[in-house]
């Protein structure tokens, strides 16, 4: 891939909790994780580990060990997205219909409107973990309206706007490690 041109790569691993990747019904590992993180670094490829927590059965223990696998695996980016798209006719969509899970939804009222779940085990703390955990680290982009710099949403990201007129070209995570104001 670095012969062909490629400078960045944005896995989307989801966990990097070994049993909520099984949950999630993933294929990959957490050992995966470090190998394509390792291998991506050394062919001089920037790396970046999208997340996605807070799907059934998420756990504060679960999101600690996500977190600590993400700083081993070093990557130039971290996305950190709390809570989990619901899409009809999947496999969550079928999981979180049960009762016990319905309180997780988020959304939805109207067709044009995207269903989101954040398990209802981790909802009233997972926000305020996940800041502690991850600190001042850069690499992480987790929204927080109180620290806009960190939030890597490409919809009205007025730091990737200013980045984009400042010349700056890619992949709009790549942007937004490498632009600074």
């Amino acid at each position: 891939m670095h012969q062909a041109g490629c400078v960045g790569i944005n896995f989307g691993v989801d966990s990097g909790d070994a049993e909520m990747l099984r949950r999630l019904g993933r294929a990959h590992a957490p050992g995966d994780i470090l190998n394509a993180a390792r291998c991506s670094r050394n062919a001089d490829i920037a790396v970046m580990l999208d997340l996605l927590l807070g799907a059934p059965g998420e756990t504060r223990a679960s999101l600690t060990r996500t977190v600590e696998l993400m700083r081993q695996a070093e990557p130039d980016c971290v996305g950190v997205s709390l809570g989990v798209r619901v899409y009809p006719g999947t496999e969550l969509a079928a999981q979180v219909a049960s009762p016990e899970l319905h309180a997780g939804l988020l959304g939805g009222q109207s067709p044009s409107e995207p269903l989101f779940f954040l398990d209802p085990a981790v909802a009233p703390f997972a926000a305020h973990l996940l800041d502690s955990l991850i600190g001042d680290d850069p690499r992480f982009f987790f929204f927080d309206p109180s620290r806009p710099a960190r939030d890597y949403n490409y919809n009205a990201n007025q730091r990737l706007v200013a980045a984009l007129q400042s010349g700056l070209r890619g992949a709009y995570w790549d942007i937004l490690r490498r632009y600074q104001p």
